[in-house]
């Protein structure tokens, strides 16, 4: 399964705890982004040396891009990374708010229907 698919199944069964975490999540990396091209951080050097294809990479060659820009393009980037920690960050407020008792844990029949979708998978591993 996709992390983006994980992230999608995620919002069926949880979108009132992932969109806050998203959301702070998301804000996080934002600020850290921003305030790294603000302290100097070489954008272009960064993109080049994780292989972003020159497409991206020339329009932000132009000096007169702006901060938000390379902010945004940074953001764009660590893409994969920041639905990893959005969906490791909801797994975690799942679990500590299951245990005290906020939310109710998955049904029976609905674990059942999980693993019967997803045994395959599990037998590999």
């Amino acid at each position: 399964v996709s992390l983006f698919q994980r992230f999608k199944q995620m919002y069926k069964d949880y979108w009132y705890i992932l969109i806050p975490v998203h959301v702070a999540t998301s804000a996080v990396w934002t600020c850290g982004f921003y305030f790294a091209v603000k302290n100097g951080l070489d954008v272009v050097a960064l993109l080049e040396n994780i292989g972003v294809g020159e497409k991206i990479i020339n329009p932000l060659r132009n000096s007169s891009v702006g901060y938000y820009a390379l902010t945004y393009a940074l953001y764009k980037v660590a893409s994969p990374a920041r639905y990893a920690v959005t969906i490791g960050g909801t797994t975690l407020s799942i679990n500590y708010l299951t245990r005290w008792g906020y939310i109710k844990p998955a049904s029976k029949e609905k674990m059942q229907v999980f693993y019967q979708k997803h045994k395959d998978e599990f037998s590999k591993q």
